[in-house]
């Protein structure tokens, strides 16, 4: 699943990158995306290039099959930490001097992991890229691992992890995706957990990156000012002494469980979270913007969604609520979230399910399908006014194998949907006996299946929860 990758970027260098991004041609004929080039390197890499010399720039994005979800049993937290360390020493330099080259020479280089993956990022002035990709190349063939970068990192990862227990929010995710995904790796959290992290060793983080950061799994996409012949040469500079192959588990389809069940976690916070999951869609499946449409017009839409009327602007009962679609490797979901008093809950709840309810077994009306489809091809467009909208739009589209000519097709495919296609999409996906619901809170008016009583520990109640995924 693609994040955004240059969250690190300077608001200065957000604003030259936009204005690269408005130079390099995206001014086009309606329907038709930017020119993409395919770079294949000598070694056999491939790459994704919009270039352009306009200004002096380059921006890299790039992925492997190496997120959260594989971390092994006792080593949660393994590939957050990682990540971390990347940029904490590599080759001849210790950290300190590491960070100081980078910061000296305006070089952006950035790790991150979420559940299927570990995503990079490195941004650079075009006259010192021979630097950048050298540094880049020993971020992943030589990191340090350090044993007093890899304390520091463990004292901030369990900080941070501390911090979130307190946040009724976290504590909702974490039972929903327990309820939805089980024993599987995506049950997880992304920091890891307390044992996992004080277990983590140099030798766990060596054999991490040469198990999972293998050229066979790599997608990379460029954007700015870089040829395709110079690009294939440094692809193999900086991604050739990776290993080939991936080795290890692999993700495998799954599906959630088809069941309601309802767990409240109370806790004396200022407001009660309602989170809530389903069954979702393939991003490659056919039906895919029949399904945007639908969730659209549920609670992806904001306030011309049905939920934020009903729940917000008809009976006042939240600030908001929004539901969205998370395609995966491994799991499909359909995700809901929001906030209500605690004497509103359960009618904050009755809401949700009847106007789920309803759209499942009415539909949409034919003007709430054009809106939205109106909405999802114009809003877009907003996606590809930056750089780093583009390469993560890049990345998304070669990561679900839509094809180099997506950009060019997808307006064309969303006109193409009908008003009957979302009823018939609505009626198979949205499954109102079957919500997985966790609530976090002193709520009144809910009924629920468990629940864990104040003052549990919470990691102790999510470990006993026996849920059992599929």
């Amino acid at each position: 699943m693609v994040r955004p990758f240059f969250s690190a970027m300077s608001g200065r260098f957000l604003v030259v990158l936009s204005t690269l991004v408005l130079a390099i041609g995206l001014v086009r004929p309606a329907h038709a995306g930017p020119d993409i080039q395919r770079v294949m390197s000598p070694g056999g890499i491939e790459a994704w290039l919009i270039e352009d010399n306009s200004l002096p720039i380059i921006a890299m994005g790039f992925n492997f099959d190496a997120g959260y979800s594989f971390d092994p049993k006792g080593k949660e937290g393994l590939a957050s930490l990682s990540a971390t360390l990347l940029t904490r020493g590599a080759g001849e330099f210790d950290e300190q001097k590491f960070q100081e080259r980078l910061n000296n020479r305006s070089i952006i280089l950035s790790f991150d992991v979420y559940s299927d993956n570990l995503y990079g990022s490195l941004k650079t002035l075009s006259p010192r890229r021979d630097e950048a990709f050298e540094f880049l190349r020993l971020a992943l063939s030589e990191p340090r691992f350090e044993a007093e970068a890899l304390q520091r990192a463990k004292e901030q990862h369990l900080s941070s992890l501390q911090r979130s227990q307190g946040n009724g929010q976290w504590v909702a995710q974490r039972f929903l995706s327990r309820m939805l995904y089980g024993d599987h790796g995506y049950a997880g959290e992304r920091l890891g957990t307390a044992e996992g992290i004080a277990a983590v060793t140099k030798d766990d983080m060596v054999g991490y990156t040469q198990r999972l950061m293998t050229r066979d799994t790599l997608l990379v996409t460029v954007v700015g000012d870089i040829t395709a012949d110079e690009l294939a040469d440094r692809l193999d500079q900086v991604f050739g002494d990776l290993p080939a192959s991936r080795t290890g588990p692999v993700a495998v389809e799954n599906t959630v469980p088809d069941r309601s069940q309802v767990v409240v976690i109370e806790r004396e916070v200022p407001q009660t979270t309602v989170s809530i999951g389903q069954q979702g869609i393939d991003r490659a499946d056919p039906d895919w913007f029949a399904a945007s449409i639908a969730n659209y017009i549920l609670g992806g839409g904001g306030f011309q969604s049905r939920l934020m009327k009903a729940a917000r602007v008809e009976r006042g009962l939240t600030y908001g609520v929004y539901s969205g679609l998370r395609p995966a490797d491994a799991f499909d979901v359909m995700l809901m979230s929001g906030s209500t008093n605690h004497e509103d809950a359960g009618e904050f709840l009755d809401v949700i399910r009847e106007e789920w309810r309803v759209l499942a077994e009415e539909g949409p009306t034919d003007d709430e399908v054009e809106r939205a489809k109106g909405y999802l091809i114009g809003s877009f467009a907003k996606r590809l006014l930056s750089t780093e909208g583009i390469a993560s739009v890049l990345l998304a589209i070669r990561e679900s194998d839509l094809g180099i000519d997506y950009l060019d097709q997808r307006t064309s495919l969303i006109e193409a949907v009908s008003a009957d296609d979302v009823r018939r999409v609505a009626a198979e996906l949205l499954n109102p006996d079957g919500l997985l619901v966790s609530v976090v809170g002193m709520p009144e008016g809910i009924e629920a299946d468990r629940t864990v009583p104040l003052g549990s520990d919470i990691l102790d109640a999510l470990a006993e929860e026996p849920f059992g995924g599929s």
